[in-house]
């Protein structure tokens, strides 16, 4: 092969290396954002758990107290 065919050659793979970069990019791209939605919905849950959970042990703390109050008295 000479370099005239060399030069076809890397001219006729070029669409398809650049293709391949694009398609690879949006592959990562798609699978990160995955990721950051599940990421995104497990704090939520975290968040909204802890949420649930302080306001019971505030429930918890009031029934105590106002129990409390009710034996003083």
């Amino acid at each position: 092969m000479d370099l005239r065919g060399a030069v076809i050659l890397f001219l006729i793979m070029l669409p398809a290396y650049g293709l391949g970069y694009i398609s690879g990019m949006m592959n990562m791209r798609r699978n990160y954002l995955g990721l950051l939605r599940q990421a995104r919905l497990e704090n939520t849950r975290q968040q909204r758990w802890a949420r649930q959970n302080a306001e019971h042990q505030r429930h918890i703390g009031y029934a105590v107290g106002y129990r409390e109050g009710q034996r003083q008295g």
